[in-house]
């Protein structure tokens, strides 16, 4: 079990916000075409780090289940 915590700061997300966050993001992105994934990767400095990390997750998710197809 994940201990999540909230911080203080009420600019910061906590862990909770954040772990959903990403958690939308990644069955969001589920859709998209893996080159588009690619390319958010490729630019991740023009994109919040959220996005570049839930792409990521998307891409590793697709190759470990096409693996598992052959």
């Amino acid at each position: 079990m994940v201990a999540y915590q909230c911080c203080d700061d009420p600019y910061n997300l906590c862990d909770v916000e954040r772990h959903k966050r990403h958690t939308r993001t990644v069955i969001e992105m589920s859709a998209w075409a893996p080159d588009r994934l690619r390319r958010i990767v490729a630019n991740a400095q023009t994109y919040s780090y959220w996005v570049v990390d839930a792409a990521k997750a998307v891409l590793a998710r697709s190759r470990h289940h096409g693996a598992q197809n052959l």
